[in-house]
């Protein structure tokens, strides 16, 4: 069955005659063609773009301490998941399931979830939808989890490797040291042999340095260097093997007398392996490895050298990351810790952070304004944690990627905030509290368990502060929206219902957004309804109102407007709802002059009024559940001229003030549809472009026809794409933003 979008010019004609005046009606194309009615039998279309979906979401249980807390569930329409996507938010454990309703558009044919435990880590899941379907569930247990694919894929990242020789490459020592190095030799010193080097010339010393050949030294026992051995060490590969242990004073890395001996790492510390010295220089494009432990005091890199640790480095002093003039390179690959715990700089470095990286610093710490913290784009979060910074440093370093960066001694001091706030992008983010903390990264005998946290909750309901959009009242803990977190719906009507108009649809164009808080139990406890009206196409004195199909007077405590509705006609308010209703309604305006102070607006009669966002919040009794609240439960209208001539989509109902028109137009069965299918009001869940005064939507959408004419089965995102900006009326500035 095909159903019809605009009437021909002589049923316009018509109309104008009966209706004497009316000055929204325009002449239709002459091609326009009136599509056959439905046979008996048969439904008009709904002209619906959305549908609601019941959605419910369970949770297996854990073995770990926090198998108490909530897990929180985001819901997104798209696998981007962002603000712009986000729908709906709630928590979830094993003994209660986390149930909901959302509004989803029809074109969507996947729902992308996270689940995020109390330990910070995240689940993504993906669901197959259809505009039919009016139930889903997901359980995480058997699910299989949906691979999320990065804006520019990142490998798993890994140090650097070398190739140990075979055993007959190897010079074994089991007593002491050569004095004489061989160029190019490799030198073993087998597990449960302790050597000590005392002679400076071995290693380095500061003279003759260019004639210390070249020689890689392997440790499975123990190496250790008396002071002033290794004042400078010159052209020697030290590599400490699974259980090996170098001890040393000093440990001065110099230079290699052979270019592409800068290739090879200067020291290279496998698993297990340990280093133990007083102050460590990297300088000179040497190359540290570091898979194991080093413990020194303080820690230098400077001069182009590269620094990679995938187990820790600790300086029980100083870090100290500088050279005025070159850059260092350090990377911290997955679960590795780069521990400081006095005062440190980070100056002329740039410091790549993977997956569940932490630098700790216990004391104060400045940077240099070349410093830069990254963690790259498709990466899992890392964490910086600052406990002794509670000042401005003097100088901004830069911190971009999913980087956590904890500095508890900042909170209360919002110039040190901004600060540090400004330095941030691409999803750094600055925590101040432990109760805000979001990310826990589990102690895994490396990282000492700096990135562990108690889990806060604070009001006591369950849920992390990290989760808790409110942790200071038990009754507010997510926000659920529609469309979307960062998004409008459009609302657009035709004035002269039960007449046929001209279907430019822009008498009224209102966009609008819902938000919703929740409580814990995933129960709306309070509703702040946004909305921007963005062009008025007529001179009728127009009013326009909500009803909540499935809310009571009785079910709300407070309506908070955030401008007044002048006058008492047509909507007379009492405590922020319409008198005389069985259901609750509240008014958005009473007339389009109270909102633009002018009529005809926006729709190239006159200049252009930038449309304002207002808001009208509604706190409920009790807590109701959300499907009480979804989209088809949202009964945006118009009254036109009275208050009881009132015009609503064609899926809803007039209220109990509104009284029913007669006309020869009009469906039997549905008093907003005409006898040939058409609408008087649509909506779709997007921010859209109008028409221009008079022209019909389909010169602005190209794919508008096919979609009513296939009852909205084919070009569900009609809405979307193939646009005739030409014919539209575009807005000539940015829409304002919501605070």
């Amino acid at each position: 069955m095909k159903q019809f979008f605009a009437k021909r010019s002589i049923a316009c004609l018509f109309t104008l005659i009966i209706l004497g005046g009316i000055t929204s009606c325009t002449d239709l194309p002459e091609n326009d063609v009136t599509p056959p009615t439905p046979e008996p039998g048969e439904e008009f279309f709904t002209w619906e773009s959305s549908h609601d979906l019941k959605i419910e979401v369970k949770v297996p249980a854990t073995s770990d301490d926090f198998n108490n807390f909530y897990r929180r569930v985001q819901i997104f329409t798209d696998n981007s998941f962002e603000a712009s996507a986000l729908i709906a938010s709630g928590a979830a454990l094993p003994t209660q399931t986390f149930k909901t309703a959302v509004t989803v558009p029809t074109y969507v044919n996947s729902l992308y979830f996270t689940v995020k435990d109390a330990a910070g880590k995240i689940k993504t899941f993906k669901a197959d939808v259809s505009s039919t379907m009016t139930n889903l569930t997901l359980d995480v247990a058997t699910a299989e989890e949906y691979e999320v694919l990065s804006k520019s894929a990142v490998a798993t990242p890994t140090p650097p490797d070398i190739t140990i020789p075979s055993m007959d490459e190897m010079i074994v020592i089991t007593e002491s040291f050569p004095e004489t190095i061989t160029k190019g030799a490799n030198y073993y010193i087998p597990k449960g042999t302790t050597i000590t080097v005392s002679d400076p010339n071995v290693f380095g010393g500061v003279s003759k340095y260019n004639d210390r050949a070249t020689a890689s030294i392997y440790v499975e026992g123990t190496l250790n260097v008396a002071n002033g051995a290794t004042n400078g060490i010159f052209n020697k590969h030290i590599i400490v093997m699974d259980g090996g242990k170098f001890v040393t004073e000093k440990l001065y890395y110099v230079k290699y007398h052979y270019a592409d001996e800068y290739a090879i790492p200067a020291l290279y510390v496998m698993e297990n392996g340990k280093v133990e010295a007083a102050d460590f220089t990297l300088q000179n494009k040497m190359i540290l490895v570091n898979k194991g432990v080093i413990e020194c005091q303080t820690f230098t890199t400077n001069a182009h050298s590269q620094t990679h640790i995938s187990g820790r480095l600790t300086a029980s002093v100083k870090v100290n990351l500088w050279w005025p003039t070159s850059t260092s390179s350090v990377y911290l690959y997955p679960g590795s810790l780069l521990e400081g715990s006095a005062t440190s700089w980070y100056g002329n470095a740039q410091i790549t952070m993977y997956k569940d990286a932490i630098i700790y610093n216990a004391g104060s710490i400045s940077y240099g304004d070349t410093c830069r913290f990254i963690t790259p784009e498709g990466e899992a979060t890392s964490l910086i944690r600052f406990d002794g910074v509670a000042g401005i440093p003097s100088a901004k370093a830069s911190f971009i990627g999913p980087i956590e960066v904890f500095i508890p001694g900042i909170g209360g001091k919002p110039k040190a905030i901004e600060f540090f706030e400004n330095t941030m992008s691409n999803g750094a983010k600055l925590v101040s509290s432990w109760e805000t903390r979001e990310y826990l990264i589990k102690n895994n005998g490396i990282n000492k368990g700096y990135g562990e946290f108690t889990p806060v909750d604070l009001d006591g309901d369950g849920v992390i502060g990290g989760d808790d959009i409110d942790d200071t009242n038990p009754g507010v803990s997510f926000d659920n929206y529609y469309p979307s977190a960062e998004g409008f719906a459009t609302v657009m009507f035709e004035d002269v219902w039960p007449y046929i108009g001209d279907y430019d649809m822009n008498d009224i164009v209102c966009d609008i957004r819902t938000e919703m808080k929740t409580n814990a139990n995933n129960e709306v406890v309070s509703m702040t309804f946004k909305w921007r009206l963005r062009a008025a196409g007529t001179k009728s004195q127009i009013g326009m109102g909500v009803q909540l199909d499935d809310i009571y007077p009785a079910d709300i405590k407070s309506v908070q407007y955030s401008r007044p509705v002048n006058g008492n006609t047509p909507f007379s308010l009492t405590n922020g709802l319409e008198s005389g209703q069985e259901k609750a309604v509240f008014a958005l305006f009473n007339t389009v002059e109270d909102v633009f102070g002018n009529i005809y607006v926006n729709t190239g009669h006159s200049g252009y009024i930038t449309p304002k966002t207002e808001s009208v919040e509604i706190v409920f009794n009790a807590p109701v559940s959300r499907g009480r609240l979804t989209e088809k439960k949202l009964n945006i209208f118009l009254t036109v001229n009275s208050r009881e001539k009132e015009i609503h989509l064609p899926t809803y109902k007039m209220t109990n003030k509104g009284v029913k028109q007669n006309s020869e137009y009009l469906s039997a069965d549905n008093i907003y549809l005409s006898n040939t299918g058409m609408m008087w009001g649509i909506m779709v869940p997007q921010s859209i472009v109008y028409p221009k005064e008079g022209i019909n939507m389909e010169a602005v959408y190209g794919n508008y026809k096919t979609w009513y004419e296939s009852n909205g089965t084919t070009n569900q995102d009609w809405y979307k794409r193939n646009i005739n900006s030409g014919n539209a009326f575009i807005e000539p500035v940015e829409e304002d933003v919501i605070e």
